[in-house]
């Protein structure tokens, strides 16, 4: 059986086709209507992480109706799942994507995990050994950071691009860029040192999202530390939305 996975966001999902938990296609798309999966009609199961509104969730189950014959498993947050405890008092105020990245990181280093999801913005999450999940961070991504700065500072003004690195500005452009650059690599390796700290030496580092790349390149040498799973949040699928086969 086929297994549609999709990783809905509010302009675009990235999605992916598994066979016997293997991945064997995958994408990312911006228009749904016009979005046809390979082998559509082999398709036994979809299941959705999605931190878009309720329409976009609305227009997608539509979607999987009319083009799989079958209505999608949204994931959603829950006070325990798969032997991991969510420590907010109101679980569902917890995004689903970080509640999947958090059981996919447990499942993959039950000693305990610190994630770092680094998006729009840079989530990071700590769980421990016996899976309570710790709670975490919230802080803006890169462009949030910079487009903050421009939209918010009268004098911060620029025109021109500038490729991200850890080296002082030497025009605005540089300054602001870099000073980003420097603050999310500083935050990873701050987290890991509390992780390491609060989880043991042992624990597993992970990161995931679309700069996640990017902090890597920044971390040099220590990019070692942290383990990349682009997919994370929707590995974590399978265990909020298990499917037998």
């Amino acid at each position: 059986m086929l297994i549609l996975e999709f990783d809905l966001g509010n302009t675009s999902a990235k999605w992916r086709l598994l066979e016997a938990g293997d991945v064997v296609e995958r994408g990312r798309i911006t228009e749904l209507d016009s979005f046809v999966p390979p082998s559509a009609g082999k398709i036994g199961a979809v299941r959705v992480a999605s931190v878009a509104g309720e329409a976009r969730e609305q227009a997608l189950s539509q979607w999987c109706q009319n083009t799989v014959g079958l209505g999608p498993r949204i994931a959603r947050t829950t006070a325990h799942c798969s032997g991991v405890s969510c420590a907010y008092a109101e679980p569902h105020r917890l995004g689903v994507d970080r509640w999947l990245a958090v059981l996919a990181a447990y499942h993959h280093c039950p000693q305990g995990a610190l994630i770092l999801d680094a998006g729009t913005a840079l989530t990071i999450d700590l769980v421990n050994r016996r899976g309570q999940h710790l709670g975490g961070y919230i802080l803006p991504g890169q462009q949030l950071m910079q487009t903050s700065l421009r939209q918010d500072t009268a004098r911060i003004v620029y025109a021109e691009t500038a490729e991200p690195a850890l080296n002082p500005g030497c025009s605005t452009a540089e300054a602001v860029v870099n000073g980003a650059a420097l603050s999310a690599a500083a935050v990873a390796q701050a987290a890991l040192q509390q992780a390491r700290t609060l989880l043991g030496e042992s624990c597993g580092a992970f990161i995931t999202g679309g700069d996640a790349e990017l902090i890597l390149r920044l971390l040099g040498e220590k990019a070692g530390d942290f383990a990349y799973y682009p997919d994370l949040v929707m590995e974590g699928l399978a265990r909020a939305c298990p499917i037998i086969e």
